[in-house]
Formats: structure tokens, sequence, C-alpha cells
């Protein structure tokens, strides 16, 4: 539209543009065995059925993390921005709007991160531990501190656990039994300056809801300091890496 902005008359121009594809931010896999793809800046994801071609929209914003329960096959993905957590139930239909963690659409929004404590926005980090799903993110703009964020699965009660390691924001979680390892980033929200210097690895007792033991990272023969550790994962020999 064009307003004639020295009296009120306005003028409506049609413009036709061209649709085209937005940048992948995060594909994997889930326990049915089919692909989630989700944009940067995207309105919506897309379910790729390998075996068939065929391909479903799904209701997200721009995720930037996700994980499969292995026991229920539910997808949980987290959103930008806000810190929005979708629950995804494969084995019903997929739509493009969610409701609240009480309706009966699929997907459903569980929990919004940043309206409950203000500041969280990416859930970068993301694992399932028995029936809990376990959360690190990054804050919002300006801001340093993340935070883990345990949401009960059966009744979906959300805890935060806001600056969690004093001016980190968490990028990475995962676990073993019922030990969660996480790591962190100095870095906050876009515009925010590190108070930080060296990026931490963590572990943390999902029962007692504790911090059992917190270590920087130093790699011997690495000049400089580590700024982010990433990528978090249990080896088959037992060991952590990232």
């Amino acid at each position: 539209y064009v307003l004639n902005t020295q009296g009120t008359k306005m003028k409506r121009i049609n413009v036709t543009l061209k649709g085209v594809p937005i940048i992948r931010r995060i594909t994997k896999v889930g326990c049915d065995d089919k692909v989630y793809v989700f944009g940067f800046k995207g309105s919506n994801g897309i379910v790729l059925d390998p075996k068939t071609g065929e391909k479903t929209a799904v209701a997200a914003e721009q995720a930037e993390g996700m994980v499969s329960d292995p026991a229920t096959g539910k997808i949980y993905h987290g959103d930008y921005a806000g810190g929005i957590i979708y629950e995804c139930d494969p084995s019903k239909p997929y739509g493009i709007s969610a409701g609240d963690k009480d309706s009966d659409t699929n997907p459903k929004i569980i929990a919004r991160l940043k309206d409950m404590d203000g500041v969280q926005d990416r859930p970068f980090g993301m694992d399932v531990v028995g029936r809990n799903l376990v959360i690190g993110t990054l804050p919002c703009a300006g801001k340093v501190g993340g935070a883990l964020t345990v949401i009960n699965l059966d009744t979906y009660q959300t805890d935060i656990y806001t600056n969690i390691i004093p001016d980190q924001a968490i990028l990475s979680v995962t676990h073993k039994d019922n030990i969660v390892y996480a790591a962190t980033s100095v870095t906050g929200g876009q515009s925010s300056t590190p108070t930080q210097k060296i990026a931490h690895v963590f572990s943390y007792n999902v029962d007692t809801r504790e911090i059992v033991k917190d270590v920087e990272i130093h790699i011997p023969g690495i000049s400089g300091n580590l700024c982010a550790v990433h990528g978090l994962k249990i080896g088959p020999d037992g060991m952590l890496y990232g």
C-alpha cells in the first residue's frame, strides 16, 4: 500500500514475489526413522519419509535443537524466539498449528521458557532422561547466562535453573543413567558482552537437582581459551566426548 501522508488517499499495489527455499537450520532423524528438517526463520518444519519420499509439514518456528524419546517415540524440538518447546507425536497426523499443552493439536507447545523467566531464548541442548526432558539454553539479546531446564513429561511441570554456571550459556546436553552432562559457552545472546573466558563441562544429577562436578576446559597443547564446548556424546566405551 502507498499512503499519501498529506491527505487520506491510499493506493494498493499488487506485487508478485517468487517464493524461495529457506536455509536449513537443523536436520535430524527421529525414532520413527523419518527425517525432521527445520529452517532458519522458518514458519514450519518438514517431516520426510525416506522410504516413500512423502513430505509432511509440521508446526515449528526456528528450531535450534531436537531430540527423540526412545521410550515413547515422541519428538521434542526447541525453537527461537522465546524458547518454545514443542512435543510431536508421530503416531498421529501432524498439523501446521500448535496449541498449548492441554490441547489436542499435534504438535503441541508444552513450555514457553522466555515467558517464564524473561531471558531464555534459544534451546540448543536437548535430551530425554527417564521421564524428563532436559534443555540447555542461550539467553536473549544483550544478556549473558543461560539455563538448564527440566520438564516432567508426564505432568509438563517445568523447572528452570537460570545461570546455573554464572554468565555462561548451555549449548549441549547428554546423559548416562540419571546424570546429565552439559557444556557451556561464554557467549550469550546477540550484542551481549562476555564476562567469562573459559567454557565449562559439568555433570548434574536429575534426581537431586544438584551439580555433581564442574570443570573448566583446558586442553594440553592448545593455547588460548576455549570459549565454547558443544556436541557432547557418550561413546560406546562409556566415555564423554565433545
